[in-house]
């Protein structure tokens, strides 16, 4: 960089670093106690991974287990591993597989290091599953209600009813199909 007005002048120089070029500096990197050092392996290893997920995989969690072996602070720690998970990204079963390896490594240490958002998104993914099981159980419902009082269900009206995804609006189908006299006053009652 250089900057000069008048009879002023300033020049600074950075040195450059290639980080590819640490790949012959690997034991260095492993016996450095620098967390810059996880972030350099983690970048390495992104590469050599690139299409084989079962060896990011086993990298991945290894470099997450290096952020707890080496005693860093909370903060860093936290860092390093959004940092991990960024840049070494898995498919969603192998990164599922992941997390609850590392929620076993924090049991274990009794180092809760993932942060209470990181718990609570993974707990809402969970209530969604939950919340698509019992849309699926109200659909089933309907369904079964039908065809107890109406004998087989027309396939239109089952395709209808599978892709319903308001669990209101199945409960009061489900009602409609125990009151309903027939087939076509369910479907006109419904709006179906």
């Amino acid at each position: 960089y250089r900057f000069s007005l008048g009879g002023f002048r300033l020049e600074m120089e950075y040195p450059v670093v290639k980080l590819l070029d640490y790949r012959s500096r690997w034991q260095e990197l492993e016996e450095s106690e620098n967390p810059f050092s996880v972030v350099v392996m983690s970048h390495l290893k992104s590469f050599e991974t690139r299409g084989r997920v079962r060896e990011r995989y086993a990298w991945k969690l290894r470099l997450t287990r290096k952020l707890y072996e080496r005693g860093y602070s909370r903060e860093d720690v936290l860092g390093l591993y959004r940092f991990i998970d960024m840049v070494l990204s898995l498919p969603e079963d192998l990164e599922e597989e992941y997390h609850e390896e590392i929620f076993k490594e924090e049991e274990v240490r009794e180092m809760p290091y993932i942060t209470t958002a990181e718990r609570i998104g993974m707990k809402k993914g969970l209530e969604q599953g939950l919340q698509q099981g019992m849309l699926e159980e109200a659909r089933e419902m309907v369904l079964e209600a039908l065809e107890e009082r109406f004998g087989d269900v027309p396939g239109d009206l089952e395709e209808v009813v599978r892709g319903q995804k308001d669990r209101d609006e199945l409960r009061r189908w489900l009602r409609l199909a125990i009151r309903a006299g027939s087939l076509e006053e369910f479907r006109r009652e419904a709006g179906v």
